[in-house]
This record gives C-alpha cells, sequence and structure tokens, in this order.
C-alpha cells in the first residue's frame, strides 16, 4: 500500500530513481478490517496507528478501503 504521506517522504530530486517498493507499506504491516467490524473499532484503529485509511478485507480479498471521512460521514 502506498499513500501521498509515504511519498511526500521522497526528495523531489529521487523520484526518478525511487520505486514503490522503497516507499510503500508492505502488506504484513498494513492495518485492515473486515466489513463486519464496528465503525467505532475502526475510528479506534485509525487513530491509534495514524492511519487515514482501512483496507476492508473478507475471505482473503480486497472489497473496499474505508476513510477516516467516511466513518465521519456516516456518523
Amino acid at each position: 500500500m502506498i499513500t501521498v504521506a509515504n511519498l511526500s517522504k521522497v526528495q523531489r530530486a529521487e523520484w526518478e530513481t525511487t520505486t514503490v517498493r522503497a516507499v510503500m507499506v508492505t502488506a504484513e504491516r498494513v492495518i485492515t478490517v473486515t466489513s463486519d467490524v464496528l465503525a467505532l473499532e475502526t475510528m479506534r484503529l485509525m487513530q491509534e496507528h495514524d492511519v487515514y485509511r482501512l483496507p476492508v478485507i473478507d475471505d482473503e480479498r480486497l472489497v473496499g478501503l474505508l476513510t477516516r471521512g467516511d466513518v465521519l460521514r456516516r456518523s
């Protein structure tokens, strides 16, 4: 997974030589949720891990991407 925050850590002079692999968060380190997790829990996870998006995984398959804005709009 790669975010704007990851990319912003790369100096402009290094853009042409920096690979996605060098700045991405590996699958093992990505915090995920399943579609049956409560909204309150997703906000706690986002806050605890200082992330703004959580991939939603069901049956080992990506089924969506939940953002803080999504949760706040539904509150």
